[in-house]
């Protein structure tokens, strides 16, 4: 808002206030005036018809009295007025249809100024219409006329009440009530005042902030092209010079702000770098310590490379992202997970060591950032891979991952969102990525190491044991079932006796796969609890689903144990199961279930299921 604008509405509002100012102490003298001559007013007139009245209040003339009260509310000295007898009857009143009724039976009692909440029952009224009697002779003994403020229907009546009497002293038994409506009498009044101030007043105001406009644009329309050159230096307009043709104080001030202007210009550049190196950096920061600390929640499965290479595709505004690691017994990189792309993983899977930026990388262990995508010379087409795909590929950043200097793998990202090249920057970023992913998966491969038997690759003993406990607690706490299987080959001793114990050992690894075959990845666990005996937990699996698991996997092994070709003879395997809660509340009652229902099974002929 302008220098000029501000003058004009500074001005404007203090004339606005000293005329409201000017209005509302009209307005309270004014209102205070009326209500003191209503006042007046009223006293005066209810005494001059009490006086009126004693006539016919003598005669009991009731007509007269009606004619007296009507004549006043005709010629409009007052709104309404009514004449009471000592019991609280109408004698006389304006409202018609009350003549003979009580004061305390009509609707018209709260107009002795006492709460409608007080008036409850007859007797609370009668009461109230006695109090107001008696407050009434009081007032007139002390020759003053009973006054009071009253609210009806969200509108002000001021009341006059006093005793219809030859002297002070005297009572004759009636009471005179006479009401002002404040709204016609005060209100209205006021209201006509207030609005002759307003087109009194108005065109002053307007008046006033013309002139002040004028005289606020002839004094500062040169500060204001200073003020404007400055306010496009704040928004980083910076190229902009301004020539005040003024005094020379303005002129000096117009060419310090030209000055100012150019060094600004300088050191906002200067800033810009540092600020998006600096950003850049918090960036890269934020990413590596989000990806530190969710990596040490998760184990070496699918679901961490997955993790991995979102995060990394995301950190990096990439288009498609894979990850290969180095099969060891074939020598080869291969394709463990892709994402954002139609690859044809399974044409794709195996990459020599040294073959494409891929195998380059991963034979030399440094990375490669290339701007030409499938145009680069070092890039290598994939045997039967699609074509058209591979032609999409404009630009690609392929990063090795090392643990304690020794390749494990790649990752590879390819395409950023919104067309730009890689650059400098996204390579720092995706090697620090690249280095805490290679050291999250050999941490995450040696720790399955150590949970894992080497023998067959399943679950060692002790974290069978822990599983089961874990899933007591769940199983408890949602009120579900699961089950347990242990599973036990049948005359293994008797195989190794005539095969030797090489032919065991492929035995019991080939029984270890048809478990894992069987099995849900990622739900279920199989643990090679001990010599031929095998351990599956099954989670929220009834007796019925174990039952049904543990002959899908006794025929398995009946029907695919034997091979001719490497020598192994068939087997079979006896199984018992157990359910919690059901057979057992506890890691060891549910293995004791479980082991007599082998029991039984072996017992019972062996190559069948008990449970």
């Amino acid at each position: 808002m302008g220098l000029r604008v501000q003058l004009s509405l500074w001005v404007g509002l203090l004339i606005a206030v000293i005329i409201a100012g000017l209005a509302y102490t009209v307005y309270r003298h004014e209102r205070a005036v009326l209500q003191e001559g209503l006042e007046a007013r009223g006293t005066s007139l209810t005494q001059m018809f009490a006086r009126f009245l004693v006539d016919p209040v003598l005669k009991q003339d009731l007509t007269q009295m009606q004619n007296l009260i009507e004549e006043g509310r005709q010629n409009h000295l007052y709104d309404y007025a009514y004449v009471i007898d000592t019991e609280g009857n109408f004698l006389a009143h304006t409202v018609p249809g009350l003549v003979g009724n009580r004061l305390a039976d009509s609707p018209y009692i709260y107009r002795l100024g006492i709460p409608r909440s007080l008036l409850r029952d007859s007797l609370s009224k009668d009461r109230a219409v006695l109090g107001f009697i008696e407050e009434a002779r009081r007032a007139d003994r002390e020759r003053r006329v009973l006054r009071q403020r009253i609210l009806v229907n969200w509108r002000r009546w001021m009341d006059f009440s006093t005793a219809v009497s030859l002297a002070h002293d005297q009572d004759l038994g009636a009471f005179l009530r006479v009401g002002f409506d404040e709204r016609d009498q005060v209100d209205k009044v006021v209201q006509a005042t207030q609005e002759r101030l307003a087109w009194l007043f108005v065109p002053a105001l307007l008046m006033g902030i013309l002139i002040c406009t004028f005289l606020a644009g002839h004094i500062v329309r040169p500060i204001r092209l200073v003020v404007d050159n400055v306010r496009h230096i704040a928004s980083g307009e910076y190229g902009q010079f301004i020539d005040v043709d003024s005094p020379r104080e303005l002129s000096v001030l117009a060419d310090s702000v030209n000055q100012m202007s150019s060094e600004i210009r300088e050191r906002i550049n200067e800033i810009g770098e540092a600020n998006s190196k600096l950003d850049r950096r918090v960036y890269e920061l934020q990413v590596l310590y989000e990806v530190s600390k969710q990596m040490n929640f998760k184990s070496y499965s699918p679901e961490l490379l997955s993790y991995l290479l979102d995060t990394t595709q995301d950190a990096l505004n990439a288009c498609w992202g894979s990850i290969m690691l180095l099969d060891e017994e074939t020598d080869n990189l291969q394709t463990q997970i892709v994402r954002g792309a139609s690859w044809d993983s399974e044409k794709a899977t195996q990459i020599p060591v040294g073959e494409g930026i891929a195998g380059y990388v991963f034979a030399r262990g440094e990375p490669v950032i290339s701007n030409l995508g499938s145009l680069d010379p070092r890039f290598s087409s994939l045997p039967g891979q699609n074509r058209e795909f591979e032609r999409q590929i404009r630009q690609l950043i392929c990063v090795p991952l090392l643990a304690d200097d020794r390749p494990i793998g790649v990752i590879n990202v390819i395409n950023k969102r919104d067309g730009s090249e890689f650059d400098e920057n996204d390579l720092r970023l995706f090697t620090a990525l690249a280095s805490q992913a290679a050291r999250s998966l050999e941490n995450a491969r040696l720790y399955g190491e150590t949970i894992r038997e080497s023998k067959t690759g399943l679950y060692i003993p002790s974290y069978f044991q822990a599983r089961v406990n874990d899933e007591i607690t769940n199983a408890r706490r949602f009120e579900e079932e699961f089950s347990i299987v242990m599973a036990d080959v049948d005359f293994f001793k008797k195989v190794n006796d005539v095969h030797g114990h090489l032919i065991g050992d492929e035995v019991l690894i080939r029984v270890a796969r048809f478990i894992k075959e069987t099995i849900r990845e990622s739900i279920d666990v199989a643990c090679r609890f001990g010599g031929d005996v095998f351990s599956i937990l099954l989670p929220r699996t009834d007796r019925e689903g174990a039952l049904s698991f543990s002959e899908r996997l006794r025929s398995r092994t009946e029907n695919k144990s034997e091979d001719t070709d490497k020598g192994l003879p068939q087997v079979t395997m006896s199984l018992g199961t157990a359910t919690y809660p059901g057979s057992g509340n506890s890691y060891e009652s549910l293995v004791e279930a479980a082991d007599k229902h082998l029991y039984t099974s072996k017992k019972n002929g062996r190559n069948q299921v008990t449970g």
